[in-house]
């Protein structure tokens, strides 16, 4: 039946009026242009560089902790000894690189090239012409040119160490740093663990396929099992089912990709439940910064495997160490040429092979310290600590998901303040209330003091100027003298009643009420009276007993312009 590629309709006699719509079945696509059955084998990127000169050597995970804490111990030396001093520390020389260097047939080589000339040089094997040949040759060393290369092939070890570390530590900081965007915008608290044991589970296994120490028995699962990195009950069984089948040591980089998916998996998630609830705190820009330390993690794993499969290639190597041994046998020989008959032991023989050893410690040396940083993932007491890198990301991460919230921000806060902060206030606004109470006692007592003191001189300035007062209209006889008695004693009750109330009782702050301010319709809205000067009350009081039609004087202690009462 031949199909058109689009929609057509067509009327069925079975369907009154319906209307069929047959469309083109178009067959899915492949997935693979391979034969039926075929299946591609997984092949590893750094295949047989990883420990390729330690086949079948296995090491227990207390061994490999032990081998740990050497280089954690080693780096601890070299941190804390300056380079000047390590001369004097004979007891530190098996760590040093003269051990490994007389291990190396061509040392010893060219030790035996030194002897042989100084046995010819001093049994006149050689005649004087033969001799004389010999100090030309003494200037054309080619010494420079074999620096270069040395120094050259050094350096190029150096910075390849430095590079692979700077990897690794990477690794370790973008684990903590997605751990911890995910302890913010995760709102599943157990999504934040699962994403926590995938990237540690990723970082452990890196490390097992990049050596033949490390292996999944003594390094992967003794780790998982000491931070609990795999899950619990059948969702264990799963994951470790399926690193079973990809098999670790065989091939870490495919296990390290599989874990990469996990943890995408696990963000993915998040941000489909964040989506679609629509109040998630896993936001886009989070979400990619996530994304992207992962990214980082996986990128700095895949360039360790890089380094582990390109390195220097054999023609360079071999011609380094070909010249450099070249090199030093002829330098060797002529000098031990210098050890003559007529030349003493210690300038022609003694003194000539400290040079030769100088010379092939600096130039063998040199070569085998460049090869032991060149590969840092070994077995050597230089190369990194790997198991203790591992275990730190691990504690660091696991810390960064557990942290304790910030709290609310100030204005949600239900309280500012602790009750010992307050309790610590209460006291300091007592002890000032307190203070300011006292003081404006003790300055109404000076003023009641000033005040009766100027008032006895007013009454003495009344009888010294001879005013007598007379019968008022009651024709009552009032004396001077006992009238401003009367009215000392009246003001002198006025300011003990005003002491009386504002002193404090008992040391307590006083308690104040809080008064309604009257309104305008209330009588007390209604202004007092300013109260009058005392001379003004001193006048009336003494002018009760004169006539009405006499004026009396004022003194001057209670004129307008003096300082009475008004003053106080």
């Amino acid at each position: 039946m031949d199909a058109p590629s689009f929609a057509a309709s067509e009327k069925t006699p079975g369907w009154q009026g319906a209307e069929i719509v047959t469309r083109k079945i178009r067959r899915p696509p492949t997935t693979s242009n391979l034969p039926h059955g075929t299946k591609l084998e997984w092949l590893e990127f750094s295949a047989g560089a990883a420990g390729a000169g330690d086949e079948g050597q296995t090491f227990s995970h207390e061994q490999l902790r032990a081998v740990d804490e050497k280089r954690k111990k080693l780096l601890t030396l070299a941190r804390d000894t300056s380079a000047s001093s390590t001369i004097f520390q004979l007891g530190e020389l098996p760590r040093t690189v003269l051990p490994r260097l007389l291990k190396k047939p061509i040392i010893w080589l060219v030790v035996l090239s030194f002897i042989a000339g100084s046995v010819v040089s001093r049994l006149d094997l050689i005649g004087d012409q033969m001799s004389a040949e010999t100090e030309n040759l003494n200037n054309q060393s080619g010494e420079t040119t074999v620096t270069f290369m040395v120094v050259f092939y050094v350096g190029y070890c150096y910075t390849r160490c430095n590079q692979q570390f700077d990897d690794v530590q990477l690794i370790m900081h973008s684990i903590n740093d997605a751990c911890l965007a995910a302890r913010v915008s995760f709102e599943d608290a157990l999504e934040v663990h699962r994403l926590w044991r995938y990237l540690n589970m990723l970082h452990a296994a890196a490390y097992c396929g990049l050596t033949e120490e490390f292996t999944e028995s003594n390094f992967f699962i003794p780790l998982c099992n000491k931070f609990g990195l795999l899950h619990q009950g059948a969702i264990r069984a799963e994951e470790q089912a399926s690193l079973q089948r990809i098999n670790i040591d065989e091939s870490g980089s495919r296990s390290c990709a599989m874990l990469e998916v996990w943890a995408f998996e696990v963000l993915k998630g998040e941000a489909l439940r964040a989506s679609h609830a629509g109040k998630g705190t896993l936001s886009p820009p989070i979400h990619a910064r996530i994304m992207g330390e992962i990214n980082s993690i996986s990128i700095s794993i895949k360039r360790l495997f890089a380094y582990r499969y390109q390195v220097l290639p054999y023609i360079y190597t071999h011609l380094v160490s070909l010249s450099c041994a070249l090199f030093l046998f002829r330098s060797a020989f002529l000098v031990g040429l210098e050890f003559t008959p007529e030349a003493s032991i210690p300038f022609g023989l003694i003194l000539p092979a400290v040079g030769t050893a100088a010379q092939i410690i600096a130039t063998f040396g040199l070569i085998e310290v460049g090869e032991t940083i060149l590969d840092p993932f070994g077995n050597d007491p230089e190369d990194f600590a790997l198991l203790h890198f591992v275990e730190v990301t691990a504690v660091s991460s696991h810390e960064a998901i557990n942290m304790e919230p910030c709290g609310k921000r100030v204005k949600e806060r239900e309280a500012y303040y602790d009750p010992m902060e307050l309790v610590a206030a209460n006291k300091v606004v007592r002890s000032l209330i307190n203070r300011y109470r006292w003081r404006k006692v003790l300055q109404q007592a000076r003023t009641k003091a000033e005040f009766e003191a100027r008032l006895k001189v007013a009454a003495s300035d009344l009888i010294d100027e001879g005013l007598q007062p007379k019968l008022n209209h009651s024709t009552q006889h009032v004396h001077p003298v006992s009238t401003a008695q009367r009215c000392i004693s009246r003001d002198k009750s006025t300011l003990d009643h005003v002491g009386k109330r504002d002193a404090p009782r008992n040391g307590d702050a006083p308690k104040y009420r809080q008064r309604r301010r009257p309104g305008p319709t209330s009588p007390r809205a209604v202004p007092k009276p300013m109260p009058q000067p005392r001379s003004h009350r001193l006048d009336s009081c003494a002018s009760t007993s004169e006539h009405p039609g006499r004026k009396t004087s004022k003194s001057p202690a209670f004129s307008e312009t003096s300082n009475g009462y008004m003053d106080a």
